[in-house]
């Protein structure tokens, strides 16, 4: 056999090891928060929607004693650390101080971090649980004067149609992966109530167009149309950090930041030390 195919098969046959090898367990600690202040809304332009975060692969932070009902070897979840594991807590506590951000989510964990690859995100979910989306006939394709299939409503007055799924103020991914460096991806979506939207004011759609029958189109007596605005205001933060280890990183835009760090983590020893004094930090760090 030639040396060089010797070679080849030597070196693929350690292949799986090598990329273990750049495989480590790690401690991850996160707090995402928004800012209260609405100056977020004119600093740059936010779609009205920029789309969601995707689940796909993605891993479940739980708690043990949902981990432990769950059989204990599920591979799609982590076990979140309990409060007194974390370092962070000071910084939370501060946050949630004088009104001018709001925390929405603080939790640790411990994973096996790989290569770009192989990383898979984590999906996280906080803040307050908002009510069901409502729709009118103003964002819905129906027949004229019905708000539902074989559902009548009075003529120019289309009842709300309320979505079954509620939402979360904070839900997102994040993916932790390792090369040379730490690196960590932000997926976050920001949903919250817009103090404009009223949901009894008669959409546009309900005096204009095929919202009303031939018979009762607009008339100069009529009221105006109303162009209702949405019901909620979204902004998505979608970024990229290199990191590195025993550090406190910060991750912002102008509406949503983070606050994330990584530790080496070996099974058996304490994993909570060498986080730097997180009771220092008053306000969001400048990156």
């Amino acid at each position: 056999m030639p040396m060089k195919f010797k070679l080849l098969l030597i070196i693929i046959g350690f292949l799986p090891h090598l990329v273990m090898a750049r495989s480590a367990w790690y401690q991850v600690e996160l707090i995402v928060f928004v800012h209260n202040s609405n100056r977020a809304l004119q600093a740059e332009f936010w779609p009205a929607e920029p789309g969601r975060p995707l689940e796909d692969n993605a891993l479940y932070l739980v708690d043990l004693k949902t981990f432990q009902s769950m059989g204990g070897d599920n591979h799609s979840m982590l076990i979140k650390l309990s409060p007194n594991q974390m370092d962070l807590n000071d910084i939370t506590r501060k946050l949630s101080r004088g009104g001018d951000y709001q925390p929405l989510f603080h939790a640790a964990w411990r994973q096996l971090v790989q290569p770009r690859a192989q990383a898979k995100p984590i999906y996280i979910r906080g803040g307050q649980t908002l009510p069901p989306p409502i729709r009118t006939m103003d964002s819905m394709q129906v027949q004229p004067g019905t708000s539902q299939p074989g559902m009548q409503v009075q003529p120019g007055m289309p009842g709300p149609i309320v979505q079954n799924k509620p939402l979360s103020e904070l839900e997102g991914t994040v993916t932790v992966s390792l090369g040379t460096y730490l690196h960590v991806n932000f997926d976050l979506l920001y949903t919250m109530r817009n103090p404009k939207f009223r949901a009894n004011i008669m959409p546009q759609s309900a005096m204009t167009g095929s919202a009303l029958p031939e018979n009762e189109q607009q008339t100069d007596d009529m009221p105006a149309p109303v162009a209702q605005p949405p019901q909620y205001l979204k902004f998505r933060m979608v970024q990229h950090r290199r990191m590195r280890s025993k550090k406190l990183h910060y991750v912002d835009n102008p509406k949503i930041g983070a606050f994330v760090q990584i530790l080496p983590y070996k099974a058996g020893t304490p994993s909570n030390t060498g986080g730097g004094t997180p009771g220092d930090i008053v306000t969001p760090l400048k990156r």
